[in-house]
């Protein structure tokens, strides 16, 4: 039997039926007005979002099945790596209004859309190339526009063949770079577009395909508060790095955590580009070919310079098991993932590369799981890693919007630096750790303590990590030993501790 088409007429009323069946809504419940697509609260700017961004794939003259349309959704989370559910339920909505680039995440222009990793667009026939900043924003002083600017093209020109050269009131310059008002049309070649304001689209730029003066030109919305050197605002080093990989030639990837990714994951001081990254424009313009040796004789490199993953971490940092199942250890900046309290091959590997916005060499992270507690606020599933002051929250290994946090602000008395967390399957209660005494997260999210540790019989003060496994023990971490702890009895259980390097890494130690 052919699945049934339907004219545009209709597709509203497919659609709404798809996004409210992502939420449980009753079907009688009429569609609220059409809103901006960068705004997705309804059906129409979700048909929008979809049809800007490349996934809704129409038939000839414009008819489409609900099928159709189920694929699309589909395939959006599937690029954003989310449940392939086929509905607008509350993740896809939330991905959707999460501030990114203007760009399409598909084209249409490839057979089958868009392959999974990087993807060359297209490319300059030189690698020597010019810009000009024509508009300034009033957000940084204009020096400090200039040194970002120039440290997003650095990003690209430390891996390539490529030069950057800036020119001043020149019209011929290859890459042009502006800030236009919010709300308000400027001209993009051919046509105009309309920045959105604070949050949704930050930016966009053209390809070296485009046609007539506008190709490889990037347009800044300063309805943002774009800020350098901060956690606060949007950071222009890292959008706008993103954009000019779009005026090399590259389109957005699916890998997070590469700089190509269209969702915008904050300040990441230490960033630096991914594989996916560096291999997309390599295939464009080649790799940088490094200066000549002249020294004579070569120095001896240094062992302890600028170390590598261990394979046998001597201890760990925190271990958790987020919403997708995979059980992750961290250490300094790099993580395991384990299965059966052994580690998988191919590890260890680069937090940075997988985490968007994370650095590594952090405190503590928990992934939530009592529905009873988190379902009510619409957390379960969510994963807080802390660091020092500040708190960053994902689901799987995509951050929220807004993060990172202050830890007071997201955890009110909570104190900073924490050694460990975890959330505690006997009760459903989050417990944190820090200098000999631990706190309980209530039910008003306040954290109250601290207490003395001699309620855990046989953990010592000072732990490093803590993990409750399916098996329902509680395993804490310190030094290069882990303690198994009996949840019904409430203490150490004999033969404990023993080397978490041996059992946990097969290490042998």
């Amino acid at each position: 039997m052919e699945t049934p088409c339907w004219s545009w007429s209709v597709i509203l009323a497919i659609l709404f039926t798809v996004f409210i069946s992502g939420f449980g809504f009753p079907t009688e419940i009429p569609p609220a007005p059409m809103q901006s697509i960068s705004d997705i609260r309804d059906i129409g700017s979700a048909m929008e979002f979809l049809d800007h961004y490349g996934y809704l794939n129409t038939h000839l003259n414009g008819l489409m099945g609900e099928d159709t349309i189920r694929a699309s959704i589909r395939e959006f989370q599937r690029f954003s790596h989310l449940t392939e559910t086929g509905a607008m339920d509350e993740a896809t909505v939330e991905m959707m209004n999460s501030p990114r680039c203007g760009l399409p995440d598909v084209d249409s222009t490839t057979s089958g859309g868009r392959q999974k990793r990087y993807y060359a667009h297209s490319q300059w026939d030189k690698t020597d190339l010019t810009y000009d900043i024509i508009q300034y924003t009033p957000d940084l002083p204009q020096s400090k526009v200039d040194s970002e600017i120039a440290k997003a093209f650095k990003l690209w020109s430390d891996v390539t063949a490529l030069t950057f050269s800036r020119v001043h009131g020149d019209d011929t310059a290859d890459i042009k770079i502006s800030f236009p008002a919010p709300f308000i049309p400027h001209e993009d070649g051919y046509w105009k577009t309309t920045f959105d304001g604070p949050g949704k689209v930050l930016a966009h730029a053209f390809f070296p395909s485009n046609y007539g003066d506008i190709k490889g030109d990037a347009h800044f919305d300063d309805g943002e508060n774009w800020t350098a050197d901060t956690y606060e605002g949007t950071n222009l080093w890292l959008v706008a790095a993103h954009e000019f990989g779009h005026s090399l030639g590259l389109a957005h990837s699916d890998v997070i955590g590469s700089l190509m990714y269209p969702y915008y994951s904050g300040y990441k001081p230490n960033f630096q580009l991914t594989s996916d990254d560096i291999a997309g424009m390599q295939s464009l313009y080649g790799a940088k070919v490094p200066e000549p040796d002249i020294t004579t004789t070569a120095p001896k490199p240094d062992p302890n310079l600028n170390p590598g993953p261990r394979l046998c971490p001597d201890n760990v940092d925190a271990i958790t098991a987020t919403k997708d199942g995979h059980t992750y250890a961290f250490q300094g900046d790099y993580f395991w993932r384990l299965q059966d309290k052994n580690v998988e091959q191919g590890y260890p590997k680069r937090i940075s590369d997988y985490w968007s916005g994370l650095d590594g060499d952090f405190d503590a992270v928990f992934t939530s799981s009592n529905p009873w507690f988190w379902g009510s606020k619409g957390l379960t599933g969510k994963t807080w890693f802390f660091k020092d002051s500040r708190v960053w929250r994902f689901q799987n290994m995509v951050m929220d919007p807004g993060y990172p946090r202050l830890i007071n602000d997201e955890f009110r008395g909570l104190p900073t630096h924490i050694d460990a967390v975890f959330e505690y399957y006997g009760n459903g209660q989050t417990y944190f750790f820090k200098d000999g005494y631990f706190y309980m997260l209530n039910w008003r999210m306040e954290v109250v303590g601290p207490f003395y540790m001699t309620t855990w019989r046989g953990i010592p003060d000072n732990i490093d990590a803590v993990y409750q496994e399916s098996d329902q023990y509680v395993y804490f971490f310190k030094d290069n030993l882990y303690y198994k702890f009996e949840h019904d009895i409430f203490q150490t259980l004999a033969g404990y501790p023993r080397s978490s390097s041996a059992d946990w890494f097969l290490c042998n130690v």
